[in-house]
């Protein structure tokens, strides 16, 4: 059996402060990302724990309390990165006077382990449930925001009493909260969480529960622009762009997308008022697709591209989608940072022309979104299946799908039931850099027009989610099946005629 090479520690606790000899080291220890259980010492019986691990290099490294009761303290060592054979003492940092050692130790010499050992090499995996079976650890996918332990991220969603709630049950638990968020706009709270396989998702909403803490959890996905690919050359179905009006800059518009080339020929004289939710460490995505997006809703006619269906319109663009691993995604996170800022905006009403799993987290920012009057228009998804993605597939949002110039179902268009309207989405003119002009495909697409068509229906008076549909079920062309179907909805969505 091949073996791997892999950083092993081996760790001596002292729970008194000064130093431990030789011996006494090498009696008790613990891999890498494995639990240091110590007695709970006098001054931490008051305090939140706030702990280092240090050593005499200098190194230091931020670690998170698993557990802690009136007597005992579960601390788990960072994965990767600690040095080999290095002496060490854990501290915890109070609010106020001098840090306070909770316990010391070192560090052993790396060495072979097995490969095929279920709980080798994984911080957090090997960890057992309360009968003495080992927890399946479930790594991230494609879809999530990978966690330090290597598993995915979760997010929990409340009021700021709630999560405070929720942070004693997580201690207990051993969930560790990477991150604290306060979306003043939804009034909400996120905490970002590593469940360090300590316990499964179903056992932590379970306690939570238990315990009467109104939160909702789920998985921290990652949402991708709702853009396939270019069809056979055609026109947009006109129907959807007759009796544009020129709207005031008062109608406010919000775009949850990449950043915007506002100096597009097409964007010339568009009033766009931009802010980024990502943080430091995330590189913005590609211009290409929001800025196709923008034009579509307010853009000036220029060289081949039409001009949007929402002229005059004042674009509020957030940047929320960030190169990773070679694609734009945008985290659930930084989504609802999105909506947070355009409700404190005053947007009434925001495109998202992106698609990804149903999310219980991002379904409660959506509900708070909606409640705060926000309209919401998605892209139904260009996977070809039976079933709409979200957020296009939660109630609160009005789905869109794409049609072709012949009024035909984008073949890539995913369908079903919640589908609100179709609008044109294939091989549709957009701007590309340096002045030109490209044709794109796709739901997203869709959604932009059938976005500056709300838009439209607004500036004349309508509010409110009920309203603005119905108004737009009375404008509709019926295509399919004659009434409502799963593959147009209601039918074309048009603009209304000008007042």
């Amino acid at each position: 059996m091949r073996l791997v090479r892999r950083i092993r520690a081996i760790v001596a606790l002292a729970v008194v402060v000064g130093s431990v000899s030789g011996p006494a080291l090498a009696a008790r220890c613990v891999e890498v990302g494995g639990i240091l259980d110590v007695p709970v010492r006098g001054f931490l019986r008051d305090e939140v724990p706030n702990l280092t691990l240090d050593f005499q290099s200098g190194e230091s490294f931020p670690i998170a309390p698993l557990s802690m009761t009136a007597s005992r303290l579960r601390i788990r060592l960072p994965a990767t990165g600690l040095p080999d054979e290095a002496h060490f003492k854990v501290r915890h940092h109070p609010d106020h006077g001098p840090a306070k050692v909770v316990a010391n130790g070192q560090l052993c010499p790396s060495g072979p382990v097995d490969p095929n050992d279920p709980g080798a090499g994984t911080a957090g995996s090997g960890v057992l449930d309360a009968r003495g079976a080992r927890l399946p650890f479930e790594r991230a996918t494609a879809n999530d925001v990978a966690a330090p332990s290597g598993g995915a991220e979760y997010l929990l969603a409340g009021s700021a009493r709630e999560t405070t709630r929720a942070e004693a049950v997580l201690l207990r638990l051993g969930v560790t909260v990477l991150r604290r968020n306060q979306l003043d706009g939804l009034r909400l709270s996120l905490l970002a969480l590593d469940l360090n396989g300590v316990v499964r998702p179903a056992q932590l909403r379970s306690a939570l529960a238990r315990e009467g803490v109104k939160v909702v959890v789920d998985r921290h996905n990652v949402y991708r622009a709702a853009q396939g690919t270019a069809a056979a050359a055609a026109e947009p179905a006109p129907q959807a762009i007759e009796a544009v009006c020129r709207l005031s800059p008062s109608v406010r518009v919000g775009l949850i997308d990449g950043p915007i080339d506002t100096g597009n020929p097409a964007l010339a004289d568009v009033a766009i008022r931009s802010t980024s939710v990502l943080d430091a460490r995330e590189k913005q995505g590609s211009t290409d697709h929001a800025t196709g997006i923008a034009a579509l809703i307010a853009g000036k006619a220029t060289g081949g591209v039409p001009s949007g269906v929402a002229p005059g319109a004042q674009l509020y663009s957030v940047v929320a989608f960030a190169r990773n691993g070679g694609r734009d995604v945008a985290r659930l996170e930084n989504i609802a940072e999105a909506l947070d800022w355009l409700i404190a905006a005053r947007v009434g009403l925001a495109n998202l022309s992106l698609a990804g799993p149903e999310n219980a987290t991002l379904a409660e920012v959506l509900r708070i979104a909606d409640e705060n009057g926000m309209l919401m228009v998605a892209a139904t998804g260009n996977n070809g299946r039976p079933e709409l993605a979200f957020p296009a597939s939660d109630p609160r949002v009005i789905a869109v799908t794409a049609v072709d110039a012949d009024l035909r179902p984008y073949r890539k268009a995913n369908y079903g039931k919640g589908i609100g309207f179709a609008a044109p989405g294939v091989d549709v003119a957009v701007p590309t850099g340096a002045g030109g002009v490209a044709h794109r495909s796709g739901t997203s697409y869709a959604s932009a027009i059938a976005t500056a068509v709300v838009a439209q229906v607004m500036a004349q008076g309508v509010q409110g989610r009920a309203a603005v549909e119905a108004a737009l079920r009375r404008n509709v062309t019926d295509l399919g099946p004659e009434g409502y179907d799963e593959h147009f909805g209601w039918g074309l969505i048009a603009a209304p005629s000008c007042n």
